[in-house]
């Protein structure tokens, strides 16, 4: 419901008398891809020398095995800028390596049957990178290392701040500051969950499986000899059997407030869960047996984020600093597009987003926030069926329905980032969203599953795309000064981590200082 305190906010909007609209917003990406050889398994090679080491570049790293690639950006102004830069990670990256593709799809390839034969990514031989591979090899025994092959793409948001000082002034009657930036943070993030189905079934491209993944649960189908899919689904990254966690879901960790968030993390991070206890041997399995080893561990949809400092934690930065922006986690690998990561996906979100602040923002109370687990869960198996009713303002609504009354909602919202950018872009992006709610058929998830049917194979599929993709960044001219910038941080990065293994300093496992005593 629009936060009426907010009228001559929207009034100035639409006037164009916020300047830094047009620009003042930050947009980042991640993005995650497997290693795989020719033939659609892991590539069993360390990771490649020429893109530097996985420990110090920022740009090109690895999660959680050797065979994950992990991209990030800088932050841009701009989204196109941020998908150019994806581009060119990506462009250097397949220049770069040696008879190996990289996989297009959420789901991963063909893995071992062995299970310790999926490669945990190394990062040298200091403290500080054995610590890194310990936290990934606790991650393995908590969750099976299969789950974590798992790969998605991470947007990174934050608003202007003009827009954030004008909302405190008239929400909150004072001038910007860290609590009521927090507060409006944490309201547009409470609202986003309200609204994740939403997304979930618009970028959802993951509803099949390849049948090395995992045991075949009900409701997946058969599809040829190698492959599962839910006719249905829209996500199964984020199922049951995806990169989600049942533990994790009872733990109370509130988005009502910026204290009780850090409060229920570190109750996460400082306290034993027994069944982890196991897995302990002597500290060489997992960095602690606690619900989560370190913050970064949370799954979660959508986090409130601050760039911790040298020294500190993630939630030493957010106690500290309070929200710098927001981390959306909830995107799939779109499986057409070669880098990943669709245009309409991005600008869709930051409009879903900017139109949320803009809402009122009840808190979430232990009721609902089991309806809106509920609702992940439906949507995720069942997104794509015209039956699917889902909670929303306290009662079961249609997903379709919902869908189609936000995107008129979100009409007049499109029409003034449009009137900043210029042009039209936004309303363009909204149309072709509504447009699957009127028919599922247009939906990422429905275009896969019938590419995978008419191939007969989830992994033939991916193969068949991942060679499209290889002949895409291969056919286009590296930039010789964006080449020669990789290889010089590639460099650079391989230095660091010499230096660092020097030097080899012992690295400290205590929890955040935000934590102490609060057990």
């Amino acid at each position: 419901m629009f936060d009426k305190q907010l009228q001559p906010l929207v009034q100035e909007l639409q006037r164009g008398d916020l300047s830094s609209l047009k620009s003042g917003f930050l947009h980042g990406l991640e993005r995650e891809s497997m290693r795989i050889n020719r033939k659609g398994a892991l590539a069993d090679t360390p990771h490649p020398l020429h893109l530097g080491s996985a420990f110090t570049n920022p740009k090109i790293l690895t999660d959680f095995s050797e065979s994950q690639l992990e991209y990030v950006t800088a932050p841009h102004h701009n989204i196109g800028d941020a998908l150019h830069e994806l581009d060119a990670l990506q462009r250097f990256t397949v220049h770069n390596l040696d008879q190996e593709l990289l996989w297009p799809f959420s789901m991963p390839p063909r893995l071992p049957e062995e299970e310790a034969k999926i490669p945990l990514a190394y990062y040298g031989t200091s403290a500080a990178a054995k610590i890194k591979t310990l936290y990934r090899k606790g991650l393995g025994y908590r969750y099976g290392r299969r789950m974590q092959t798992i790969s998605g793409v991470h947007y990174n948001i934050s608003f202007p701040k003009e827009l954030l000082q004008a909302i405190s002034q008239q929400r909150y009657g004072q001038s910007l500051n860290k609590q009521t930036q927090a507060d409006i943070y944490l309201g547009t993030i409470r609202n986003f969950t309200r609204y994740a189905p939403v997304i979930l079934y618009l970028f959802g491209a993951s509803p099949a499986i390849d049948n090395s993944f995992a045991n075949i649960p009900e409701p997946l189908e058969a599809l040829g000899s190698d492959s599962h899919y839910v006719p249905a689904a829209t996500t199964l990254r984020l199922s049951e059997i995806g990169y989600t966690s049942s533990i994790q879901d009872h733990l109370t960790i509130s988005l009502n407030s910026l204290e009780e968030y850090i409060k229920g993390l570190c109750y996460a991070v400082n306290t034993t869960y027994p069944p982890f206890e196991r897995f302990n041997a002597n500290g060489e399995n997992q960095l602690n047996d606690h619900y989560l080893q370190i913050e970064n561990e949370y799954y979660a949809l959508i986090r409130p984020k601050q760039t911790p400092r040298k020294g500190e934690t993630v939630l030493d930065g957010l106690k500290s600093r309070g929200i710098e922006y927001l981390e959306i986690r909830c995107i799939d690998i779109d499986p057409f597009v070669a880098n990943g990561v669709s245009s309409d996906s991005l600008h869709f979100t930051q409009l879903l987003l900017f139109y949320l602040a803009l809402q009122e923002s009840p808190a979430i109370s232990p009721d609902e926030k089991l309806q809106l687990q509920e609702n992940q869960k439906q949507t995720v198996w069942y997104g794509r069926s015209p039956e699917l009713s889902i909670f929303h303002n306290g009662k079961l609504e249609k997903l379709s329905d919902m869908g189609l009354q936000l995107c008129d909602e979100l009409q007049d919202y499109a029409k003034i980032l449009d009137n900043y950018a210029g042009g039209s872009h936004y309303q363009e992006v909204l149309g072709r969203q509504k447009e699957k709610f009127v028919s599922s058929q247009k939906t990422p998830a429905a275009k896969f599953n019938r590419l995978i049917l008419n191939n007969g194979s989830f992994l033939q599929t991916g193969l068949e795309v991942a060679r499209n993709n290889w002949s895409h960044f291969h056919g286009q001219k590296q930039d010789s000064k964006t080449r020669e910038q990789f290889e010089k941080l590639a460099s650079q990065s391989l230095f660091e981590q010499r230096k660092i293994e020097l030097e080899n300093k012992a690295m400290s496992l205590e929890p955040p200082k935000v934590c102490n005593g609060n057990r």
